[in-house]
């Protein structure tokens, strides 16, 4: 059996409903016999699918939540080096009395930004499993990466 259109609008319905999805809900749907959507389920491996896509979201949201986390803290640092030039500045000016316990407060400020900038290096490890139509395991995967947000300006 070839899949049609129908078949493949009635699969993208059925991934739509989420956790709760069955195939008695396709076939209220598309006007169809329960036994004809579990014809189409195994025969275009229906339940192999939603597990590749989920994985697919997975890995997406997984790669958009570390790009978003590094992009937060080369931000953040950013405002942090700005404000710490503004207390230079007003230090130059005389606006800002400094006393010892000022600098030795800003060096270990500056000692701390220096050492979580050598910490933001870490390993991201993904575990995609595959499996067949019947849910057998097919293939497991393992990805390794290094993420930093260390950079240069």
């Amino acid at each position: 059996m070839k899949e049609q259109e129908n078949h493949k609008k009635a699969f993208e319905f059925y991934y739509g409903l989420g956790e709760g999805r069955n195939y008695r809900q396709v076939a209220l749907e598309y006007g169809v016999s329960l036994g004809a959507v579990k014809l189409w389920g195994r025969n275009f491996g229906w339940k192999r699918r939603v597990g590749e896509r989920d994985a697919d979201v997975a890995r997406a949201l997984a790669d958009q939540s570390l790009k978003d986390g590094i992009e937060r803290t080369g931000r953040n640092r950013k405002i942090i080096e700005m404000g710490l030039v503004r207390v230079a500045q007003a230090i130059a000016e005389g606006k800002v009395k400094v006393t010892m316990a000022d600098l030795d407060r800003l060096i270990r400020l500056e000692e701390f930004l220096s050492e979580d900038v050598q910490k933001n290096e870490m390993e991201i490890v993904f575990n995609w499993t595959s499996v067949d139509k019947d849910g057998n395991v097919v293939k497991e995967t393992e990805h390794v990466g290094t993420a930093t947000t260390d950079e240069e300006d």
